[in-house]
């Protein structure tokens, strides 16, 4: 007994030094869950401040990649991450940290980032960072639409090494939307004319991604840097958005007033103020492309927290209305993650009068978002009831 005692007595010892030893090796030969560990203490003594956590997730994982941590791991370490924090479902932002401090590494390689970004985690957030680091501090107003064609054109198309899904290029030609007003030291004006040529391409058009990153810049800078860019705009676009969307023809008044909402954003979470977004579209034809992207920002602001969501959704005075934001609940749960194909299946199966456009939602975001026979796949199509289902797995050459 006392020689068993002894044997267990220095297996245990053993145990903590081996801890002690390997907690003390240089940060690349620690395994990916041990650093993301490591992280989510860290981060946790930041307490649960509004941002705060996030704030403290977006410095540390990075931060990683200065002591030896490739981009690759960096992700596969946030992924961890959140599997150890729940509360940690938008990425978004540390996704394009962590591609631009990989782009500025070297970045004539940008486009190649591009191609290495994970899909299906933050958001496509990944790709945003390439081009952000790519362009941080280029400024070209006086270039021809040659010269800055010659610098773009081709970044979001399919290539060897990357076949994107139809969602992924079109998150790609959003980030586009971004740069082209770095890159024209804010003229609005010359940022669209570059999206019509850039963004409409011989299969797809995406010059409605490509002039959405144009007007969230303005209405949503989140660097230094970006809030410099647009501070001659933003005044005028926060005080009086119809007025300054106004200047533009349709489409474009409506892709403005749609990204428009942080002006609300102090009651965007009510009635009132959610169907105050798209009030100024009322009757025209982009009325619902805004509400969608309205609700879908809602879902976000509320934790995803899909109860409270489909709680809100039920208030809505338009049946359509209700029915975007109950379809919209779900798909941001899986275009965010498609770890949450479960959470988005339970909120169409949870919203009965709404279920129909529920469950064509996902079967669009499966047919445009993600990969043909995959896991992932497999279980959001599996997942569906009928029709739905046979039309979802068809649609994306899928198999059970």
């Amino acid at each position: 007994m006392i020689h068993k005692r002894i044997v267990i007595g220095v297996i245990a010892v053993a145990a903590v030094i081996a801890m002690f030893v390997y907690k003390n090796l240089p940060v690349d030969m620690q395994s990916d869950a041990a650093l993301a560990h490591g992280v989510v203490a860290e981060c946790a003594e930041n307490g649960t401040a509004d941002g705060q956590k996030d704030l403290c997730y977006e410095k540390a994982i990075p931060a990683l990649m200065d002591k030896g941590i490739s981009m690759e791991r960096a992700y596969a370490i946030t992924v961890i991450v959140q599997d150890l924090d729940p509360s940690y479902h938008y990425c978004h932002v540390l996704a394009h940290n962590i591609s631009a401090k990989e782009t500025a590494k070297d970045s004539s390689k940008w486009k190649d980032i591009i191609a290495r970004a994970p899909a299906g985690i933050c958001g496509n957030g990944a790709l945003h960072g390439a081009f952000q680091e790519r362009f941080r501090s280029v400024s070209l107003p006086d270039a021809s639409v040659e010269e800055v064609t010659g610098m773009l054109r081709g970044a979001c198309d399919l290539r060897p090494g990357w076949a994107p899904t139809l969602i992924e290029q079109s998150s790609c030609m959003h980030g586009m939307g971004h740069l082209l007003l770095f890159i024209t030291e804010a003229n609005v004006q010359r940022s669209l004319a570059l999206c019509e040529v850039l963004a409409n391409g011989p299969s797809r058009d995406f010059r409605e991604t490509c002039r959405e990153g144009i007007f969230m810049q303005i209405y949503q800078p989140l660097e230094p840097e970006d809030i410099g860019l647009v501070k001659k705009l933003a005044p005028e676009a926060k005080k009086n958005r119809v007025a300054f969307c106004g200047r533009f023809p349709e489409p474009i008044f409506a892709t403005c007033i749609k990204e428009s909402w942080p002006v609300l954003r102090d009651r965007i979470m009510t009635k009132e103020g959610l169907e105050a977004v798209c009030t100024p579209l009322t009757g025209m034809e982009g009325y619902d492309n805004c509400f969608r992207g309205a609700t879908f920002v809602v879902m976000g602001m509320k934790e995803y927290d899909s109860k409270s969501m489909l709680a809100l959704c039920s208030l809505l005075t338009r049946k359509n209305d209700r029915d975007i934001c109950v379809a919209r609940t779900a798909e941001r749960f899986v275009e965010t993650d498609w770890r949450n194909v479960p959470q988005a299946l339970a909120v169409c199966a949870a919203s009965p009068e709404s279920a129909g456009p529920c469950w064509d939602q996902l079967t669009g975001y499966a047919e445009n978002g993600m990969r043909a026979d995959s896991p992932q796949t497999k279980a959001l199509c599996g997942g569906m009831p009928e029709p739905w289902r046979a039309k979802c797995l068809g649609n994306t050459n899928t198999h059970l």
